[in-house]
């Protein structure tokens, strides 16, 4: 199986535009930002946005894509949903790097629930979220992709994350 590629980008691309793409607009766009031709980039584009959409990351209809963080992992119920929104609404809100302590409180908060109750759940899915390149964990601490670098602002001293040494 290969690795998923360009998901910073084609994270991007929805930031960007803010709207439903096409495959052909989202190969367009990495395309561009990775300086290769449209041929280069179009099949992992291509599976990384069926990858995605197979995880429940990005909807599709009609030939377009949206991007979507509610996150099936295992449906049992109306009840299961993974969170993902919140999360997100984490990075946003927040603005720094976050341990996981910081993503349960912050989704149980929003949530009405005890972090007890949504920690499992968001273990899941930021996991899942990391093995597809739209999360990344550094020393501890989460960070949204690259794409989406203005949810990290890593500009304060006491948030900052450096390499280990």
């Amino acid at each position: 199986m290969s690795r998923y590629l360009y998901g910073d980008k084609i994270l991007e691309a929805f930031r960007v535009f803010r709207r439903p793409l096409t495959l052909v607009e989202v190969v367009d766009y990495v395309a561009e930002m990775e300086a290769k031709s449209i041929v280069e980039v179009r099949l992992e584009v291509d599976n990384t946005l069926t990858a995605a959409w197979l995880h429940g990351l990005v909807k599709r209809e009609d030939d377009l894509f949206t991007l979507f963080f509610r996150i099936r992992i295992m449906p049992i119920s109306g009840d299961d949903l993974q969170y993902g929104d919140q999360i997100l609404s984490a990075f946003m809100v927040l603005k720094r790097p976050l341990k996981l302590s910081d993503i349960v409180d912050y989704v149980a908060m929003v949530s009405n629930k005890t972090p007890y109750e949504v920690r499992a759940q968001v273990a899941d899915t930021l996991a899942l979220a990391c093995i597809h390149d739209f999360v990344h964990r550094v020393d501890g601490r989460y960070v949204l992709a690259p794409g989406l670098s203005e949810c990290n602002d890593t500009s304060s001293d006491d948030t900052s994350i450096q390499p280990s040494e």
